[in-house]
């Protein structure tokens, strides 16, 4: 059988990490090797670390820097050909290791992209959650699924030859990997059935603060959605026709805010999607519109030192 290393990076996870360790032990296919990595805790996450009894190969240490940083050192340090990747704060399925590394050791990926749903409790989390994941309506769209690092596997020639994970960046940097891995032809397979569960932002303050991040890290990146410039010719159009007609402004945005809620409306609580989705939409439009700028102006800075 083939080898599997799972590699993880950690930032203060004392919270979290007890139950993805648990649910480490609990695959049905367990990894030959964990490596995981911590960026410097200053809570209890490196005791937990260091008093972990594993039942497979298992190696932490700190290296200090963003995500980028811990997962090149995680995969240098690994001996296998073969990469599991996921987060802290995620709890994986007990079959996500065997899914995720059949598709790439016996179907020949180059990438495997997992799925990840919301570990969500509150009507807050599950709003949150339609916007920071890919919801199942649209796995069936025709869209391309690309890897992200909740859940995912790849090789180490795919790694190495995309030029591995961007350290400078310390946003969406499995994005950029993403595309990075298209552009040089690597074979991606999607598996649905590679399904880890994944805490969302419990606050106003932590879901527009992930928000923000995400916008940013795109523009810094040099990754620009076409979605989020409609975005930006939406709201140039809702400010002009406010300034021409407030009654049909006021009509269209109530139109919005109604599309808002019925668009995601099935994964929430049916009393407060009526409210909580529609002030989403519009907080989460105005959040990636200043990351989005925000990004570009310190890209432009970056450019010119």
């Amino acid at each position: 059988m083939a080898r599997v290393v799972l590699i993880i990076t950690v930032l203060n996870e004392e919270k979290t990490l007890l139950q993805l360790l648990s649910s480490i032990e609990a695959q049905t296919r367990m990894p030959d090797e964990v490596v995981i990595v911590d960026g410097g805790s200053t809570d209890n996450t490196q005791h937990m670390l260091a008093t972990w009894r594993s039942s497979c190969a298992y190696t932490w240490f700190v290296r200090k820097g963003n995500r980028s940083v811990g997962r090149n050192a995680a995969i240098q340090h690994a001996t296998s050909p073969y990469i599991a990747i996921t987060d802290a704060g995620c709890i994986l399925d007990p079959h996500w290791l065997e899914y995720i590394s059949f598709s790439l050791v016996h179907k020949h990926a180059d990438v495997v992209s997992g799925y990840y749903a919301p570990n969500a409790y509150t009507p807050f989390e599950y709003a949150a959650a339609t916007y920071m994941l890919v919801v199942p309506q649209s796995l069936h769209q025709g869209k391309t699924f690309l890897p992200a690092t909740r859940s995912m596997a790849l090789t180490r020639k795919a790694w190495e030859k995309v030029g591995r994970f961007d350290e400078s960046l310390c946003d969406n940097e499995d994005y950029a990997l993403a595309h990075a891995l298209q552009k040089t032809g690597a074979r991606i397979i999607f598996e649905q059935r590679a399904l880890v569960l994944w805490t969302p932002p419990h606050t106003w303050r932590q879901f527009l603060k992930q928000i923000y991040r995400f916008a940013y890290g795109d523009s810094v990146a040099g990754m620009f959605r076409p979605k989020v410039g409609f975005l930006f010719c939406r709201y140039v159009f809702f400010i002009l026709l406010a300034v021409e007609n407030v009654s049909i402004f006021f009509a269209l945005f109530f139109l919005y805010a109604l599309w808002a809620r019925n668009k995601n409306g099935t994964y929430v609580p049916f009393f407060h999607s009526f409210y909580l989705l529609p002030i989403m939409q519009v907080a989460t439009d105005g959040v990636v519109m200043w990351g989005t700028l925000v990004g570009i102006f310190h890209r432009i800075q970056k450019g010119h030192r």
